[in-house]
């Protein structure tokens, strides 16, 4: 029995690769989904978020805002028809010092992401629910850990798109409820 064998030179693999790569990129074969294009960042903000566990009549939530960035990556071919728009957000948290899981805040949100514009919305990071539980759990003792931000919606295809980012938070009681400030700017 013969095998046959095949001689193959590295310059000959290069252009195969080559070309397989150019097909890839002008021939509409894009492997990537929607949610590998995205990036998601923060504004400026001072980290970790601090979020106070003793608020009266809502105050701290008007002014305990994050905002996030949403673009298309600038380093990836996106063809210009591609959008996603994000109709809810949830917000994990991950503290080591408290032992039960804390309820996840979720809000919903309007936005409209396209390869063009960079797309900002200030987002809530708690609300009085989470605050509670936290404040109900370790009184006035500081806590911190890590917070996921999930942003959810659909893409242009009708695609479920789901991308997350996480920041460093704080839970304690920050503000003097006798003034008018409020420590927790994000």
């Amino acid at each position: 029995m013969r095998i046959n064998t095949y001689s193959v030179s590295h310059q000959e693999i290069a252009r195969i690769a080559l070309a397989a790569a150019i097909i890839s990129v002008f021939g509409g074969c894009n492997n990537s989904s929607t949610e590998d294009l995205l990036v998601v960042s923060f504004a400026p903000y001072s980290s970790p978020v601090k979020i106070d566990t003793v608020c009266e009549d809502g105050e701290c939530a008007s002014k305990e805002k994050l905002t996030v960035r949403i673009t298309f990556d600038d380093d990836s071919y996106v063809p210009e028809d591609t959008e996603a728009s994000f109709k809810q957000y949830r917000v994990d948290y991950e503290i080591s010092a408290i032992s039960r899981e804390i309820p996840y805040f979720a809000s919903p949100i309007s936005v409209h992401v396209t390869p063009e514009h960079t797309t900002t919305v200030a987002v809530q990071p708690v609300g009085e629910t989470q605050r509670t539980f936290v404040y109900e759990t370790v009184g006035d003792q500081a806590v911190a850990g890590t917070a996921i931000l999930i942003l959810a919606g659909y893409d242009d295809q009708n695609e479920i798109v789901m991308v997350e980012k996480s920041f460093d938070i704080s839970f304690g009681t920050f503000s003097d409820h006798n003034s008018d400030a409020v420590s927790t700017k994000p």
